[in-house]
């Protein structure tokens, strides 16, 4: 017996009977001759953590700019900023989650992708948007996506000065925490006691709605707030102004990029580019 066999084994004991089992995955597109110490879903994350869009995630920023890290193989530069103006760009529009899977799908490798498996894929698909996950580990994903995004931006803001301890919701802090650590161990002690036994995740309906107050209290007060204008008005000028100089001059991109222009026309291929490209 290999050590993956051994390793697919254990997860029957250790593992829930609804989790997804690397056993049981619905596969890769291309099929692989199996590892003989790693697991398939193992394998997908050494293939994801090493891969070229991954390690360039310590240059590319969240909501403020040029903080030390990032969450998401999909991002552009300016992160939501760059996304939207992306989104305007692009005929048929730019999302960062779909921008994620086709990184993972088609642009790494040399245009062959990463061939992960479906599960994996569905993960990284519904993190965010309105597609619901597949799985109870997507559903984890998607989770932890809020809860990372909504507590670190949160402590940014504070840190800035952007906010004020004293501006945010007493409602929510009664029922999250009045510190960073009580707020994020609030809202995951909440759906793990929630969730136990259970085939879906959910938390209480106290802490719910505590969270999405929250949510909404930072696109009030951050992500949507007057003072983000000077610098999205200079990051939406560097990408368009790159936008339209490459889709000009599509031959002065990466080979790999100009291979895809032919494939799914220039201004795909110049959108791949960019969303690539780092804050520096």
């Amino acid at each position: 017996m290999t050590i993956r066999q051994r390793l697919e084994q254990q997860e029957y004991l250790l593992l829930a009977p609804y989790a997804s089992h690397s056993a049981e995955s619905a596969g890769r597109d291309r099929e692989e001759v199996p590892c003989d110490l790693r697991t398939d879903f193992q394998r997908d994350r050494d293939r994801i953590i090493h891969s070229k869009s991954f390690r360039r995630l310590k240059f590319k920023t969240q909501v403020f700019l040029s903080p030390e890290g990032d969450h998401d193989l999909g991002h552009t530069p300016y992160e939501h900023i760059g996304e939207r103006t992306l989104d305007t760009l692009l005929p048929e529009g730019f999302r960062h989650n779909e921008q994620s899977l086709r990184v993972v799908e088609k642009l790494e490798h040399d245009g062959s992708g990463l061939n992960l498996t479906r599960e994996v894929r569905d993960g990284i698909l519904t993190h965010s948007g309105p597609r619901q996950p597949g799985t109870p580990e997507a559903e984890c994903v998607r989770r932890a996506d809020r809860i990372a995004y909504l507590n670190h931006d949160l402590d940014d803001a504070l840190r800035s000065g952007i906010l004020r301890a004293d501006a945010i919701p007493p409602d929510c802090l009664k029922v999250l925490g009045a510190t960073h650590r009580e707020r994020i161990n609030t809202m995951i002690r909440d759906i793990v006691s929630c969730s136990e036994g259970q085939p879906h995740l959910s938390m209480t309906e106290p802490v719910e709605n505590a969270m999405n107050g929250l949510r909404e209290f930072m696109f009030e007060r951050v992500y949507r707030n007057e003072w983000r204008d000077p610098e999205e008005a200079r990051c939406d000028y560097v990408l368009r102004h790159l936008f339209e100089y490459y889709c000009a001059h599509p031959g002065e991109m990466p080979e790999e990029f100009a291979m895809i222009g032919y494939e799914d026309g220039t201004e795909r291929s110049v959108c791949d580019f960019l969303s690539c490209m780092t804050d520096r």
